[in-house]
């Protein structure tokens, strides 16, 4: 999941927890990009008497100014394990477990909503994998891909955030109209990794292009 530049005029301008008493609500790979809160903090408790929220594997990059936590009344605290923030606290309503304090992701271009992580960003290999076995509460064993539809899980390890490290690529294919007419061509979209992209294909002159033509 991601929250992206969501604005709030009072409370939670990410998560408002209300009047939970029941099971805790469960937040997992998600990424928290430049929310705010006029009133109070990024992620709000409201007379919480159940099962305390969770965040786990998240990435939180936000201005330094707003709160990452707030509570009124609450009596269970905000859960957070395997994230990341650019904040040198989580905040006094947060129940902490192997967490990264002021620390940047290294987004590849958050200014230009891309939030996919560059090499050497500490989110890398920085998850807690075990989240996603068979029999975990919840269980999220068939979750095998992030939010660009790459593998969820590189090198046995999750990373932190809504998308794992490494180059995605996907492609659409424009068929040859007629025998021995050089008008295929393909199409690429490329996500993850840095920019930028070399290109090399098997092709006769050899063409180093994102997309190629004059295919036979």
């Amino acid at each position: 999941c991601r929250f992206v530049n969501n604005t709030s005029v009072n409370e939670g301008s990410s998560i408002y927890y209300d009047d939970g008493n029941g099971p805790g609500a469960v937040f997992t790979n998600c990424t928290v990009f430049d929310t705010t809160a006029t009133g109070a903090a990024i992620v709000y408790t409201h007379d919480n008497s159940g099962s305390a929220p969770q965040f786990r594997n998240t990435i939180f990059f936000t201005s330094p100014l707003q709160s990452l936590t707030g509570t009124w009344s609450n009596i269970n605290s905000i859960i957070f394990q395997y994230c990341i923030t650019n904040k040198t606290s989580l905040g006094t309503h947060a129940s902490t477990i192997n967490n990264l304090l002021s620390s940047d992701p290294l987004f590849v271009n958050a200014a230009g909503g891309d939030f996919t992580l560059q090499s050497g960003s500490t989110a890398i290999n920085a998850g807690n994998t075990t989240l996603f076995s068979v029999g975990q509460t919840p269980d999220l064993s068939t979750i095998t891909t992030d939010l660009a539809g790459k593998d969820r899980i590189v090198n046995s390890i999750v990373d932190m955030g809504a998308y794992e490290y490494g180059i995605g690529v996907t492609s659409v294919k424009q068929d040859v109209l007629c025998y021995n007419a050089a008008t295929g061509a393909i199409t690429t979209t490329i996500v993850g990794g840095t920019p930028p992209y070399t290109y090399s294909w098997n092709t006769t002159p050899a063409q180093v292009t994102k997309d190629i033509s004059g295919l036979q």
